[in-house]
């Protein structure tokens, strides 16, 4: 879930650089549908990511074994 917020969060600051940006230059254009289909895919990657990770744990967990104090 950190890594997701995380891509929201780039998201939303890049839409507002990106705005900014056009805005002060007074030229260009802001294509919504690029930014909308970049902000999909990252979230995808970082859910798949998330996913990797939680099933890398639960198969490491039984052969973990903590060292005692």
């Amino acid at each position: 879930m950190p890594l997701l917020t995380a891509t929201a969060l780039a998201t939303f600051m890049t839409n507002g650089h990106s705005l900014l940006f056009v805005i002060s230059l007074r030229e260009g254009r802001f294509s919504w549908p690029v930014l909308a289909t970049a902000a999909t895919v990252f979230s995808l990657a970082a859910m798949a990511i998330g996913l990797l990770a939680a099933h890398s744990a639960r198969r490491a967990a039984p052969f973990r074994r903590p060292n005692a104090d």
